[in-house]
């Protein structure tokens, strides 16, 4: 049997999001009774349109990121109007073992949350 998967927040924080922001919401493997859009985030991102001053943020697995940011810079939003969290194992915590390390960024000192311009050119390396 699958282990349950969690959702990525509640219905309340849905509902307080919605109240400040516009919402799309997106599931790739649908639970029995919903009723939002189902397939990958970038699909959903290629029907909507943005404002120039749009600012986003990401987190998920890289290649989605890396998808999607691009897909919202084509779109039109600011490159540097958008942050993706790339979290990794971390260790030790004080920039020591280098677990959490892409290139020269240490996640655990330098924090894991990076802009598009910054983040997009350490995750389009593939081997350091």
């Amino acid at each position: 049997m699958p282990a349950a998967r969690r959702s990525c927040c509640t219905p309340d924080q849905l509902e307080e999001w919605s109240a400040h922001f516009e919402v799309h919401l997106c599931v790739d493997r649908p639970s029995p009774g919903w009723r939002g859009e189902v397939g990958l985030v970038t699909s959903t991102l290629g029907r909507l349109r943005f404002d120039p001053d749009t600012a986003g943020a990401l987190c998920g697995p890289e290649v989605m990121m890396r998808l999607a940011a691009s897909d919202l810079v084509a779109a039109g939003v600011a490159a540097k109007g958008l942050e993706v969290s790339l979290e990794r194992s971390m260790s030790c915590a004080v920039a020591h073992c280098g677990r959490c390390q892409i290139g020269p960024v240490m996640l655990c000192r330098d924090g894991p949350v990076l802009s598009w311009p910054e983040a997009s050119v350490l995750m389009g390396v593939r081997r350091w």
